[in-house]
């Protein structure tokens, strides 16, 4: 596939996905939740990607995230420090 054929594909996927008014950051941030089932924030911020973003940009990015309804977070039973975050069905 060529690059604007994927660029196209992309921008496609992120309308039907209804993420396309989002943040490139906020786009990321929801790639990697869809990707990665029962992840948290610090897996987020420790996956090599995401070195150039921020923290706080991060967890902006999640709370965005949740607000707008895309995602779901609930407490972790093992270690209720964390909270795992999920694409909502």
């Amino acid at each position: 596939m060529k690059l604007f054929e994927a660029k196209k594909y992309l921008v496609n996927k992120e309308r039907n996905l209804g993420i396309d008014h989002l943040s490139t950051n906020t786009k990321n941030v929801y790639a990697f939740i869809a990707d990665q089932q029962d992840t948290t924030i610090a897996k987020i911020t420790k996956h090599s990607f995401f070195d150039s973003i921020s923290i706080s940009t991060i967890k902006r990015s999640v709370r965005l995230l949740e607000y707008e309804n895309f995602i779901q977070i609930k407490p972790c039973l093992v270690d209720t420090r964390h909270r795992l975050i999920n694409i909502k069905p």
